[in-house]
């Protein structure tokens, strides 16, 4: 039975998860890059389930009961995507070649591979295709991606033109573009050092620049207004260096003071400040262009404006920097000017990688499908401080319709291949993301 199995031309169900999806994406390579794998077991969807934090719950002791609100229990839902692979080929298309002695057949089958040297070459190409495109739309899946050029789909028929939808990417949206969606504000970090306020009355405050002053309101269309006696505070909108600690004044009576610190100028700045910043990413704007020790520079800023929660990882080994290649580069370049390369790599899962500021660096390889396939004005550098598994890659490979097939198809003279199967991705945590990337 396990020879019929290994050997056989369709899989369903179990033996398709084992032997043709498992290996792939069970295996070292999403382990070496952090991401959390998850078997779906048969179903479309998967929901993940988490305690929030305590705050202050420590007391004098004293008679009685004095216990509060209990952790709040946060669900993800990731919700899986069909998709489809085929391909076919001739044993023509090995003429003239080596190759074509290992499949030379005669007979009313003379085209057939099957079980020769070059079906398993072919199946191994045609999984791995299958891979690099489910971590291509991990990272970069847009429901709202269209082509940047005319082409063709891989039937060589359906054409599309620049402009269309792109369905090479628009099924699900990736990593990358879930992030952009939840970021924070790029202009402001630290604003739990603005004192004076309470968190009933003003769960947002609305921010906009005004002649080289930002100003806060309680509501958006007070901020449009603009009326003075609205004006809850107001802080310095730039500095000649960044990060910058401004000084917050009180406006009307407000009672606000303290500090904000500015992560670059808010000029023509409008933007909100949350009193809950963990439900948000934080964000840092990357300059247009790389220069010496950008990559440096960033990852070091990156990780002092994350969350508490999120710099706790550090001292158990459990944060990475995902970066693109720009940003290793450069990194590169900025040891190779400096520091000695052995100073700063360690072996995370197996792999050697640089390090920063004692966190890893793992190469995200997007950078030739950003330049090839995406507009201009989408970011090309990317830095995201995550820790391990808290991307999340989940795949069905063992539902009633998900399958993997080989076979020939003697009216059409044809080899063919196809797999089926549902996958979707996501970040889990908010609070456990800071990314830096061109505004």
């Amino acid at each position: 039975m396990a020879a019929f199995i290994t050997n056989g031309s369709e899989y369903h169900g179990k033996e398709n998860m084992d032997i043709n999806i498992r290996p792939r994406f069970f295996g070292t390579a999403p382990q070496a890059m952090g991401i959390r794998v998850i078997d779906a077991q048969g179903a479309s969807s998967v929901k993940l389930t988490f305690f929030g934090k305590i705050k202050k719950i420590l007391m004098p002791y004293v008679a009685g009961f004095q216990g509060g609100t209990a952790a709040s229990k946060y669900q993800k839902k990731l919700t899986l995507v069909e998709f489809k692979a085929e391909n076919e080929y001739d044993k023509h298309d090995y003429a003239n070649m080596i190759l074509e002695q290992i499949v030379n057949k005669g007979g009313i089958n003379q085209n057939d591979i099957t079980g020769t040297d070059v079906m398993t070459a072919e199946r191994t190409v045609f999984f791995d295709a299958v891979t690099a495109d489910v971590f291509a739309n991990f990272w970069l899946g847009d429901t709202a991606k269209t082509h940047t050029h005319a082409g063709t789909y891989p039937d060589g028929s359906t054409a599309y033109a620049a402009g269309e939808a792109d369905k090479f990417y628009n099924a699900q949206n990736g990593i990358l573009k879930n992030i952009q969606t939840d970021v924070y504000e790029a202009y402001v970090s630290k604003q739990t050092t603005i004192t004076g306020w309470n968190q009933t009355t003003y769960p947002v405050l609305y921010l906009t620049e005004s002649g080289g002053t930002v100003y806060a309101y309680e509501s958006a269309a007070k901020r449009t207004g603009a009326v003075g006696t609205d004006k809850l505070f107001s802080f310095t909108a730039t500095n000649g260096t960044y990060p910058y600690v401004a000084t917050v004044t009180e406006l009307n009576s407000s009672g606000f003071g303290g500090t904000v610190t500015l992560e670059k100028a808010c000029t023509s700045g409008v933007f909100e400040l949350h009193y809950n910043q963990s439900d948000y990413i934080t964000k840092l704007d990357l300059p247009a262009a790389l220069t010496t020790d950008t990559a440096e520079t960033y990852m070091n800023r990156l990780f002092r404006i994350a969350t508490p929660e999120l710099k706790a990882l550090k001292d158990a080994g459990l944060l990475r920097f995902y970066v693109t290649d720009s940003i290793l580069y450069n990194y590169e370049d900025t040891l190779k000017s400096g520091v000695t390369e052995s100073a700063r790599n360690a072996m995370i899962d197996g792999v050697s990688r640089y390090t920063c500021n004692g966190i890893p660096l793992i190469p995200m390889k997007i950078d030739q499908l950003i330049e090839e396939d995406f507009a201009t004005t989408f970011p090309k550098d990317w830095i995201i401080l995550s820790t391990p598994e808290n991307f999340c890659l989940v795949i069905n490979g063992t539902s009633n319709f998900s399958e993997t097939r080989f076979w020939f198809n003697p009216d059409l003279n044809v080899n063919r291949q196809r797999t089926q199967f549902e996958t979707g991705y996501n970040y889990i945590l908010p609070e456990l993301v800071a990314v830096a990337y061109k505004a």
